[in-house]
């Protein structure tokens, strides 16, 4: 049984849609592979920054090494503080013995 080709036609405002269509998604993958090169340049950027801070602290490094040597070493004078505890009640116990000496003057005149 042969096969016969059939054609399906196409209405001029569903192509219209269609091409449309197809052009904003080739947009999109433009605009897409767009800002990947830009990311990709910020990327490499940041990398060259990276570097260049790490060599940088690495040379403060070995100056602050160097001017370390020179600079004559520091007495330290250690203070010693000596504090006393008291055993004065705190804030609390001493409210607490208030409402209870209240509630014996309530007691008291209540009955």
């Amino acid at each position: 049984m042969p096969t016969e080709e059939q054609f399906v036609g196409l209405e001029k405002p569903n192509v219209v849609t269609g091409k449309k269509h197809l052009l904003y998604a080739e947009m999109e993958v433009l605009t897409s592979l767009k800002k990947y090169n830009s990311y990709k340049k910020l990327r490499k950027e940041e990398l060259a920054l990276k570097n260049l801070l790490k060599r940088v602290i690495l040379d403060l490094r070995k100056e602050m090494e160097i001017m370390a040597q020179y600079i004559p070493p520091v007495k330290e004078k250690v203070i010693k503080v000596e504090t006393q505890v008291n055993p004065t009640p705190g804030k609390r116990d001493t409210l607490e013995q208030e409402i209870s000496d209240i509630r014996k003057k309530i007691a008291m005149l209540g009955g």
